[in-house]
């Protein structure tokens, strides 16, 4: 979960590998670089030309866990910046998928917490630092507790460019680092199209280092 920082160590997201199965094409491998409850991005292996529209089986796992099998549709293709052929798959069943493989990427920033259902006294922002991000959610340090299940609204900027990002969220964990820091999840709400466009923007260069 967002929000849990290992050890003091600097986070590291695990590698996300993916098969897909793209009927007479064959299966073809590769590498899971961004992912929400709805759209897989896979860089993949070797140079495939899969064609918008196509139906495929995706295959979705961890290193040292058992794959996840879902339905999906390719909506886009791409070439990554280091040349890799992508593939963006809106997938139809992702019950199991979104809870295992989910991918979180190193991310540092300044953030600015704004209380909806809660406010830090008469000024109701908040200070915070992220320390890792995906496409569902935000893990930051703040100096302050903050209440589980406060509704807050999250602004902070995004690469590639740094261009300001706003979005709603949840605060789903919050448990004190030290004493003066606590480390607090947020899961992203009312998420749209925009908003999961910048994400995956965001995790594909982030991933990229």
């Amino acid at each position: 979960m967002d929000g849990e920082p290992r050890g003091g160590a600097a986070t590291k997201a695990p590698r996300a590998w993916a098969e897909v199965d793209i009927d007479q094409l064959g299966i073809v491998s590769g590498e899971v670089i961004g992912f929400s409850q709805r759209l897989a991005v896979v860089a993949l292996a070797t140079p495939t030309a899969v064609p918008v529209g196509r139906a495929v089986w995706l295959s979705l796992g961890l290193d040292g866990e058992q794959a996840e099998r879902t339905a999906g549709s390719v909506v886009n293709t791409f070439d990554h910046v280091d040349g890799r052929r992508c593939v963006a798959i809106e997938l139809v069943d992702v019950s199991g998928a979104a809870r295992r493989s989910r991918v979180r990427v190193p991310f540092r920033e300044r953030v600015e917490v704004l209380g909806i259902t809660d406010q830090a006294g008469p000024d109701p922002r908040w200070r915070a630092t992220a320390f890792d991000l995906s496409t569902q959610g935000l893990g930051v340090i703040m100096n302050t507790e903050i209440r589980v299940g406060a509704s807050v609204l999250l602004r902070f900027p995004l690469p590639p460019h740094r261009h300001a990002f706003q979005v709603r969220a949840t605060v789903t964990n919050c448990r004190s680092d030290s004493a003066v820091a606590y480390a607090t999840g947020f899961l992203f709400e009312r998420v749209t199209a925009g908003h999961a466009q910048q994400l995956h923007a965001a995790i594909i260069n982030l991933a990229a280092g």
